[in-house]
């Protein structure tokens, strides 16, 4: 019996071999936005501000366009020029256009003529999938967010014009 070091022939130290870490997690917090990445002990300071910052603004694209499909799925397609009528280009009253369109944009930058609400269902499925994809949810549950992921979720998000 006797006390504990007695024990051990070895110190505790030497029973957990070092590792050498390649791969490090960073949590990145930027106002209300919080992200987590993954990048390598190697890279130098410079490269990874760059990384992150293009990273941020990816997402804050991923943002926008998820804002910008749901408004096309509530309001329709957007004027040539915000608050002019397409077709006269005179200035539209905002009064006479909340009266007769239930779907009028209040800012005018849309025309007021939603999709079928089929079509607005699978805008508004794209957009939360975009939304879900830079969600700060993400970085609570330790989830990796990577250039990869946001601009494969943008190419479903995009359709590319002929």
């Amino acid at each position: 019996k006797g006390d504990l070091t007695s024990q051990f022939s070895h110190s505790p130290s030497s029973c957990f071999p070092k590792k050498i870490r390649k791969m490090v997690l960073l949590r990145v917090k930027r106002e209300l936005k919080e992200f987590v990445v993954e990048t390598k002990t190697s890279v130098s300071v410079d490269q990874l501000c760059t990384e992150v910052g293009e990273l941020h603004n990816l997402m804050l694209s991923a943002e926008r366009l998820a804002g910008q499909i749901n408004q096309l799925a509530k309001h329709g397609p957007m004027r040539k020029q915000a608050g002019c009528d397409d077709a006269t280009g005179e200035l539209i009253d905002p009064m006479k256009e909340k009266a007769e369109n239930p779907h009028y944009d209040p800012l005018g930058y849309r025309i007021g003529k939603p999709p079928a609400p089929e079509a607005a269902k699978v805008l508004e499925r794209t957009a939360d999938e975009c939304r879900a994809a830079v969600d700060v949810k993400q970085a609570e549950r330790k989830i990796v967010i990577s250039r990869s992921k946001i601009e494969e979720v943008l190419k479903r998000c995009v359709v590319p014009s002929d």
